[in-house]
């Protein structure tokens, strides 16, 4: 599966693993890199934040769910 976030991923790995108390199941969430995949999940944009100005310009590349 494919998750926004690894805050998200998280959330809905601890709900998964909550239903196997026994340790029957084993799961790990990891960020990917998308210079590596060349490409967003479907119905996900890549969104630039950029903070301040010039040489003190910070930007943050972000995925967002994308509204048709």
């Amino acid at each position: 599966m494919m998750f926004v976030s690894l805050d998200e991923c998280q959330a809905a790995l601890a709900n998964r693993l909550a239903g196997a108390p026994n340790g029957e199941i084993v799961g790990r969430c990891r960020s990917v890199d998308l210079s590596a995949t060349g490409s967003v999940p479907a119905k996900y944009r890549t969104v630039v934040v950029t903070r301040g100005a010039g040489a003190n310009a910070v930007s943050s590349r972000y995925i967002v769910l994308h509204k048709d």
